[in-house]
């Protein structure tokens, strides 16, 4: 449910104040069906008001009622959550499944996730599809990758993920990064090619793709098929960080622990390793997985003292975190302290 709840949330951020929720209620009122979505997100997030999920499934009914999509998707989610209704999960997911039939491809990418999460991968795999089907470009982009890597669940087939890749590329922009990534591994050709790959990365991070910025960042940081550079590295770095890709804002505390186009700081290292490896014990909306060699390096500044203070402790919490996270050295370093 984590990954669902996440995508609904990261769909619309909104920062209000009174005299926005004020002019929202009067929108939503004269029927604005994007107003009274955002007054039900408001209340079911706690932005700028309290929470209130009986208040959210006013707005979101409001909404829905008028084929919004995303307050259908509310909806859904309150009913399979139990969140200011009774828990209902046949009425949930019917909710995700009417925003998918009127062709709307985030609903059928969000009753995927649905099913993904609780193991029905046939239904999953086919909800995917039918999410870039209907020209949900992130669709296309996860369907991309998990038939590139593959996910679980799927078989390997590069032919596809060329396809789908190439399907989110087409519908925004900041989805050319799954293009790129197939030029930089090698998967368009008998060889990698690092300069396709750069364009593809460029368009994606120009249009606000974190991945492609992270990826860019990459390429200067390695030297791979552009010349070294570590300031141009950091440059990239920095904008995926900001775009919340947790891998860029890893590699921007590598540069400060390593003293790379930037002065020293295991403190600045600090600052960005907490962002990327976000500790599900210390992140109250549950919605970020965050990277585990991030978690890694945090412990060893608590272990041996980096710009804070000493603490065993600590250290062997994140050598946790980071082996929670598939970091399988710091499984080792956690059991040579627990010692």
């Amino acid at each position: 449910m984590v990954r669902i709840v996440w995508l609904l949330s990261m769909v619309f951020f909104w920062q209000l104040n009174a005299a926005d929720f004020l002019t929202l209620k009067s929108s939503c009122e004269k029927g604005s069906a994007e107003s009274c979505y955002r007054l039900g997100h408001m209340f079911s997030t706690g932005e700028g008001v309290r929470s209130d999920f009986v208040e959210a499934k006013k707005y979101y009914e409001k909404s829905c009622a008028k084929k919004y999509a995303k307050a259908c998707l509310g909806l859904g989610d309150q009913y399979l959550r139990g969140l200011g209704v009774k828990k209902d999960v046949k009425k949930g997911k019917q909710y995700y499944l009417n925003v998918c039939k009127e062709g709307k491809g985030i609903g059928c990418y969000t009753l995927a996730s649905y099913y993904s999460q609780y193991g029905d991968l046939k239904k999953a795999k086919h909800f995917y599809a039918l999410s870039c089907t209907n020209h949900y470009a992130f669709g296309c982009a996860y369907n991309a990758n998990a038939y590139g890597s593959p996910y679980y669940g799927f078989v390997k087939d590069l032919s596809k993920a060329r396809s789908y890749a190439n399907e989110a590329c087409k519908l925004e922009k900041k989805y050319c990064a799954s293009v790129g990534e197939m030029y930089d591994k090698g998967k368009y050709a008998s060889k990698k090619d690092n300069v396709r790959a750069k364009e593809k990365y460029l368009q994606s991070c120009n249009d606000g793709g974190a991945v492609g910025c992270y990826r860019l960042g990459d390429l200067y940081y390695n030297g791979k098929g552009v010349k070294k550079n570590y300031v141009k590295a950091k440059t990239y770095y920095a904008k995926s960080c900001k775009l919340k890709n947790y891998d860029g804002c890893y590699k921007l505390g590598n540069l400060y622990y390593k003293g790379q186009a930037v002065k020293q700081s295991y403190k600045m290292a600090k600052k960005y390793y907490d962002k990327a490896c976000c500790d599900r014990t210390e992140d109250a909306n549950g919605y970020c997985f965050g990277v585990g060699a991030a978690c890694h390096n945090k412990a060893i500044l608590y272990r041996y003292g980096r710009g804070v203070k000493k603490n065993i402790k600590l250290a062997k919490k994140y050598y946790w975190e980071a082996c929670a996270k598939g970091y399988k050295k710091a499984c080792g370093d956690f059991e040579v302290l627990k010692r």
